[in-house]
């Protein structure tokens, strides 16, 4: 899903999962992430991610501003992840950490919910 990141010819990517089928034109989603004139912010973040019940972020739909930093930097991660995952027993599961990555303040990470 992170592969995204590369694609740095564009301003942002929208990644769908094969069993989300949009019923409308998701344009806007682009068009209200962008800059607006006289450097005003934009209405939605340059990213953004879905979340609901219980998992951080929804996998199948978010929008990303690609760069070449966050792409090395997912890679990273996730290499990083995979080599503490092997040198766990079966089923390579770390309760604390989970499959993922615990997010760091470095990670600059806001949430909108209040």
């Amino acid at each position: 899903n992170f592969l995204i990141l590369g694609l740095t010819e564009y301003s942002r990517v929208l990644f769908l999962d094969s069993d989300v089928m949009p019923l409308v034109s998701l344009d806007y989603l682009f068009e209200l992430s962008e800059p607006l004139p006289e450097n005003k912010p934009a209405m939605l973040e340059e990213n953004v991610i879905l979340r609901w019940s219980n998992d951080p972020a929804a996998g199948g739909f978010f929008m990303l501003k690609p760069s070449k930093e966050g792409y090395l930097r997912a890679q990273k991660i996730i290499t990083e992840t995979e080599k503490k995952a092997l040198e766990l027993p079966w089923p390579h599961f770390d309760p604390v950490v989970g499959f993922g990555h615990i997010i760091e303040e470095s990670d600059g990470w806001t949430t909108i919910k209040k």
